[in-house]
């Protein structure tokens, strides 16, 4: 049976009363997660990560890293004395992304076991919806005409500016639809008399300059 003597007991009191009482030295976080709703024009998005040093003990930042390479996480220092407030300032980089964008920052200090985990979660718009994304024919098929519907999410600040074809087995037309938000994207092969396979590039530009390239396949199989 184990025994414990009373100086052990002492000190194993004396150690959860320590733990009880603030003395790790661990931080408070406003919040471990955060969401945000970007804008169409939108590339650069700044979130903040805020905490507050509520023990008795100065709390030293000792590594922050990130789940990707699109994310980028400072603090502006490295110690923080008792009582102190700070945050980690986040940078993500949201160009060529559309949809629910979720990472993880992961942040360290001097004498914690485990490093603490923040996420965020930033829904970014996207421009337009392409239906379908592959167009085909059958070998010997008619070489008919056939479409893409491209929807902008807001004509008021997106238009479509080209669509290009690569090699000469195909060719492509930007035909705009009466209601403004809409396009048709045309495609015919030149013939189908066997397999043959291109890739039509459409060109979107947002009010301002920034542009993005979106593809749609076409194969006769």
């Amino acid at each position: 049976m184990l025994r414990l003597s009373c100086k052990a007991l002492g000190a194993a009191g004396l150690l959860a009363f320590f733990a009880a009482s603030g003395l790790r030295a661990e931080l408070t976080w406003a919040n471990r997660e955060v969401q945000y709703e970007a804008k169409l024009d939108e590339e650069s998005i700044r979130l903040v990560f805020a905490f507050t040093n509520a023990t008795r003990q100065p709390v030293t930042l000792t590594e922050i890293e990130t789940s990707c390479g699109c994310t980028a996480a400072t603090s502006a220092k490295k110690i923080y004395a008792p009582g102190e407030q700070g945050q980690i300032d986040v940078i993500f980089d949201a160009k060529g992304t559309a949809g629910v964008q979720q990472k993880t920052i992961y942040v360290r200090t001097s004498d914690a076991a485990e490093a603490t985990a923040l996420t965020f979660k930033v829904n970014v718009p996207a421009w337009l919806e392409i239906t379908p994304r592959l167009i085909w024919w059958r070998t010997g098929d008619k070489n008919s005409l056939k479409d893409s519907i491209v929807t902008l999410t807001e004509p008021a600040k997106i238009k479509l500016t080209a669509a290009s074809v690569d090699g000469d087995a195909f060719t492509a037309t930007i035909v705009p639809e009466p209601d403004g938000r809409r396009y048709r994207i045309v495609v015919q092969p030149v013939a189908t008399t066997g397999p043959a396979q291109a890739t039509v590039t459409v060109v979107a530009e947002l009010a301002g300059g920034e542009s993005r390239k979106y593809v749609i396949f076409a194969q006769v199989r």
